[in-house]
C-alpha cells in the first residue's frame, strides 16, 4: 500500500488518537520544533501533513506571530481537521502544485517510510525550497524498538498491515549528497510519549496506528514486548519511549 492508500484507510483514527491524547507527543513535537527552527517571517510547507498534527505546534510555537503554514497531504479524508487557517493541499508527495522556490522550510514528520519513490520525492522538494531554505525530516530509524514494534504488533493488528520502510544512518546525508545542498547534519532523537493512564495509552496507540483487529490486552502486551512501559510517579502518568531520526540541510 502506498501513503493515500494507508491514509485514506485509517486516518480518521490517527486523527481521533490525537484528540484522546493531545499531549502525548508532546516531546517528538519539540524535537521537531529544535529541528525546524521556525521563523514568523517564512512559508513553510509541512509534507504528510495528516490532521494538522506538525502544523499547529508551529503555529502555536510562533504565537501571537504566524507564519505562511501550508499543509500538503494525499489523502483528503487525513486532511479532514486541519483547521481552516492553514493553506491545505491534497496532492502527491512527488506531485505538489506549487511553484519554484516558494519555500523556507520543507518538513517531514514520520511519513517517509511510507514513501517507495524517495529520491523523486526529495527532488520535488527541493525544488519548492528558495537558495537558503532548509529541508527537515525525521523518521524511525532501522534497527531501533519503534521500528521492531510498527513492523511486528502494528503490521499484525492493522488491516492494512506494515511495511516500513525505515532510515538507516547516514542515509539521508547520502541521498541528499546528490542534490544541492550544504552543511547537513543528522542526530537521533530520543524521548518519550506520555499517558495519564493505562487505558488512554492502549486507546491511543490502537488508533494512531489503526489496530483495530488486535483487543486491547493484545497490544498493551505488544508495546511491552518491543518498548516498555513505565510509570511517572512524580508526574502521574504513564510513557513509552520513542526516537526518530532527523536530518537537515540548507539549499545552495
Amino acid at each position: 500500500m502506498n501513503y493515500k492508500e494507508i491514509f485514506d484507510e485509517r486516518g480518521n483514527l490517527y486523527n481521533k488518537a490525537h484528540q484522546i491524547a493531545p499531549g502525548a507527543r508532546k516531546a517528538e513535537g519539540e524535537a521537531m520544533l529544535k529541528w525546524l527552527q521556525p521563523r514568523a517571517d517564512e512559508t513553510i510547507i509541512v509534507t504528510a501533513a495528516g490532521g494538522g498534527f506538525d502544523a499547529c505546534l508551529i503555529a502555536e510555537f510562533l504565537l501571537p506571530a504566524c507564519a505562511r503554514i501550508i499543509c500538503v497531504e494525499p489523502s483528503p479524508l487525513f486532511s479532514s481537521l486541519i483547521p481552516g487557517s492553514f493553506e491545505i493541499i491534497n496532492a502527491p508527495l512527488g506531485e505538489i502544485p506549487l511553484p519554484d522556490g516558494v519555500a523556507d522550510a520543507v518538513l517531514n514528520l514520520a511519513a517517509l517510510h511510507h514513501v517507495n519513490e524517495r529520491q523523486n520525492t526529495f527532488e520535488e522538494w527541493t525544488r519548492l525550497l528558495r537558495s537558503g531554505g532548509r529541508i527537515v525530516l525525521g523518521d524511525v530509524e532501522e534497527g531501533s524498538s519503534n521500528a521492531a514494534y510498527l513492523n511486528n504488533t502494528v503490521d499484525q493488528f492493522t488491516p492494512g498491515g506494515h511495511d516500513g520502510k525505515f532510515i538507516k544512518p547516514g542515509e539521508l546525508t547520502e541521498a541528499f549528497s546528490s542534490l544541492p545542498y550544504e552543511n547537513p547534519e543528522e542526530a537521533l532523537e530520543a524521548y518519550e510519549w506520555i499517558f495519564r493512564d493505562h487505558m488512554t495509552m492502549v486507546s491511543f496507540s490502537k488508533n494512531l496506528f489503526g489496530m483495530v483487529n488486535g483487543t486491547d490486552e493484545q497490544i498493551a502486551a505488544g508495546i511491552q514486548q518491543y518498548l516498555g512501559v513505565q510509570d511517572s510517579v512524580a508526574d502521574n502518568a504513564m510513557f513509552y519511549p520513542w526516537s526518530l531520526r532527523f536530518f537537515r540541510a540548507t539549499k545552495r
